[in-house]
């Protein structure tokens, strides 16, 4: 009962602080409207709202959701989603059946949707209603709609904003190196797997990796991790990815995660979230929420696995770097070799690799390697340190000892 209670009181604190700013635009009232409606949880009191100790807060609470719902409904009407709108309310109209601004908000919504037939019906009722439980009239805004709706046709659509547009995926700044393999890898897995996660330490290249990879999607989009803090919720990781991706929120009092699933059902979408390892445990929860109600595929980066069991790990290694002594030709063809050339020349336009100098790199490259390495068998955080192999669940189809660690 106490936390029907508070609930109550949340979502109705929201509802009316979101009354007062009617001029807000139609798409950020029905946000927050959406997400007041949605605290909303069973009835106030429940199983106790006739006592004498709860009846008056009871019914408060009641007539402030209502309101709430009063002004969603004028601001989905705004937006011109007359069709999903007059769904919506048909229950609320018949549990309430005598509130005039709901059904005057159902009327429009019935109308704008071509129903005007059941809209007239529906004004006919209410006026039955009306005189024989009160001996009253319909009021002055519901006699003017009616007569709105026989003397016009369907009113002409609203013309809807463009949503926003998804964020581009970062150009490259230069040429990826010494990956055709990995990246060649990593497509055929998205091929198979609709969650690939790229595991390991931070500075080897699984953002450049993922983004390559990503290139050659249809659609794909990039959602950068590394700004949330630690606390981020899994609705707070809904928002972000919408805002990525274009995507406005309040449509129905859902939660974010509700809504982003409903919005990306039926396209086929690459999400790459980037740099998964400081909020691994709301991207964990996220991901089986919304992979089965769209056709999305994630590949994720993270230093650690997220650890559901769909996901799929693919180990991003440092770049091979020959052993000290190797044939000039050998060092020449290394990855990690040509990878520090590409870096060096662009800081330095004169620096040109050679047969002479291609060691200097190479051991430059070893012991940059050897770091890496170390801090790879370094337990990243306490959620890694307790854990051990044995304990660690849903790496579907990956033994343990295979996984190691990865590169970003």
């Amino acid at each position: 009962m106490v936390n029907v209670a508070l609930s109550a009181r949340k979502s109705a604190a929201a509802a009316t602080s979101s009354t007062v700013p009617l001029r807000r635009s139609g798409g950020g009232l029905a946000a927050l409207l959406a997400e007041a409606l949605g605290l909303w949880r069973g009835e106030a009191f429940a199983g106790f709202a006739d006592e004498s100790f709860a009846s008056t807060a009871a019914a408060a609470l009641e007539e402030q959701r209502l309101v709430a719902w009063e002004d969603y409904a004028g601001a989905r009407l705004q937006l011109g989603d007359h069709a999903v709108l007059a769904g919506e309310l048909g229950e609320l109209i018949e549990q309430h059946p005598l509130r005039e601004r709901l059904r005057a908000a159902h009327l429009r919504a019935l109308h704008g949707s071509g129903r005007t037939t059941e809209a007239l019906d529906s004004y006919r009722k209410l006026r039955r209603l009306l005189r024989d439980e009160l001996g009253l009239e319909p009021g002055a805004e519901l006699t003017a709609l009616q007569e709105e709706m026989l003397s016009a046709g369907p009113p002409a659509p609203v013309q809807r904003q463009a949503p926003p547009t998804q964020t581009p995926l970062p150009a490259p700044q230069t040429e990826l190196v010494g990956r055709d393999d990995a990246v060649a890898d990593v497509r055929a897995l998205l091929g198979t797997h609709r969650l690939v996660t790229l595991t390991g330490p931070g500075g080897v290249g699984k953002t450049r990796l993922a983004l390559e990879v990503a290139r050659a999607e249809d659609e794909a989009c990039l959602v950068e991790l590394a700004g949330l803090p630690r606390e981020t919720t899994v609705d707070g990781l809904a928002d972000v990815v919408a805002a990525a991706l274009g995507i406005r929120d309040g449509a129905r009092p859902q939660s974010s995660v509700e809504r982003l699933a409903e919005a990306l059902r039926g396209r086929r979408l690459l999400l790459v979230l980037d740099n998964c390892e400081h909020v691994v445990e709301p991207v964990a929860a996220f991901v089986p929420l919304v992979l089965p109600a769209s056709d999305v595929r994630v590949l994720a980066t993270s230093r650690e696995p997220l650890d559901v069991s769909s996901e799929h790990l693919r180990e991003v290694p440092p770049l091979d770097v020959p052993t000290p002594g190797a044939p000039s030709a050998e060092l020449l063809r290394s990855g990690a070799v040509r990878l520090f050339a590409a870096r060096a020349s662009a800081a330095s336009p004169g620096f040109a690799l050679s047969a002479e100098n291609a060691e200097t790199p190479a051991g430059i490259r070893r012991r940059a390697t050897a770091a890496l390495r170390a801090r790879r068998r370094r337990p990243h955080r306490k959620r890694a340190a307790r854990r051990t192999p044995r304990q660690r669940p849903g790496i579907a189809g990956v033994p343990v000892a295979a996984t190691g660690a990865g590169t970003r």
